[in-house]
């Protein structure tokens, strides 16, 4: 299998080796924010403010916050262990990086991996599939107003966030963060961004892999950590806990459509094109998978 694909402009580096991504154990993780943060300067800080200050403007909805940052990764295929170099950014410099018009320019290509994209931000996002008892998948209708990727089609995702592991492991700062912190709050996110964007309880989900890396090269390689997570519910029994709209970011979405998963190779091309950058790279996973999963 080539792990690596790149289509599209969507590059995918996949996990999975027989049916199956890496579980937690297999995680190896090196934190340290003095080595990899971003690469920055005067006149890149000055344009990453006045893009932000742009943004505001078009859309007062978004907020600044802290986010893990994805600097290099290395894949060891004897051991199938995967270390993750981590630093932090925050959602401004995302804003004004990755997501600019001409985030492509800063691209090294003297670099390799992850290193490619040391002038970026590269905030983790997480993003996964969501298999139910019925063998079925879904995918989200994001809301227009969310200030990326508004009005296509999703998996359910976000970012881990450095204050949530701050406030989870009882730290007082950021700086306390140690890397096991880190593993946790980058392995969990998912588990809690598909409880509040879905309503499944975390007690309802289950085996959960990590199931490889996707990188938008036309964003500056904008990252995400792709996931498959199985629940002890049928597909209808999820769409009346979305449909309850208690959850949490109930607004983040206006609705769920279910896929048979022997049908993951061959979804309609109406629904491709309505896809996310990161739930096309991702649906290459899943279709690494499908056979596993309809076995079990």
């Amino acid at each position: 299998m080539n792990r690596k694909v790149v289509e599209a402009n969507i590059e995918t580096f996949s996990f999975i080796s027989e049916g199956h991504g890496l579980p937690l154990q297999n995680i190896r993780i090196n934190f340290d924010p003095s080595k990899f943060n971003m690469v920055g300067d005067p006149d890149s800080r000055a344009r990453i403010e006045n893009n932000w200050k742009t943004s505001l403007d078009k859309n007062p909805r978004i907020y600044n916050k802290s986010k893990f940052r994805l600097d290099n990764y290395r894949f060891q295929e004897s051991t199938k262990i995967l270390e993750l170099d981590i630093g932090l950014t925050d959602y401004k410099d995302l804003h004004g990086t990755n997501l600019v018009e001409s985030s492509s320019d800063f691209i090294d290509h003297n670099e390799i991996d992850g290193r490619r994209f040391k002038k970026m931000s590269q905030a983790i996002g997480v993003g996964g599939w969501v298999i139910t008892s019925d063998k079925k998948f879904f995918l989200i209708h994001n809301a227009e107003w969310k200030g990326e990727q508004g009005g296509k089609l999703d998996r359910p995702g976000g970012h881990p966030e450095p204050q949530e592991a701050v406030r989870e492991f009882g730290l007082s700062t950021e700086g306390a963060l140690k890397e096991d912190h880190v593993k946790l709050e980058i392995f969990s996110s998912e588990q809690k961004e598909i409880r509040d964007e879905i309503n499944i309880p975390l007690k309802n989900q289950n085996k959960q892999e990590l199931l490889g890396v996707v990188f938008n090269l036309d964003k500056g390689g904008r990252v995400g950590l792709e996931f498959k997570i199985e629940v002890d519910l049928t597909s209808e029994e999820v769409l009346q806990l979305y449909r309850s709209g208690d959850q949490l970011e109930a607004d983040e979405s206006t609705g769920l459509i279910f896929f048979d998963l022997a049908d993951s190779t061959k979804l309609d091309s109406s629904v491709v094109r309505r896809l996310t950058p990161h739930a096309t790279g991702s649906l290459r996973f899943l279709n690494q998978i499908e056979s596993t999963l309809l076995s079990q």
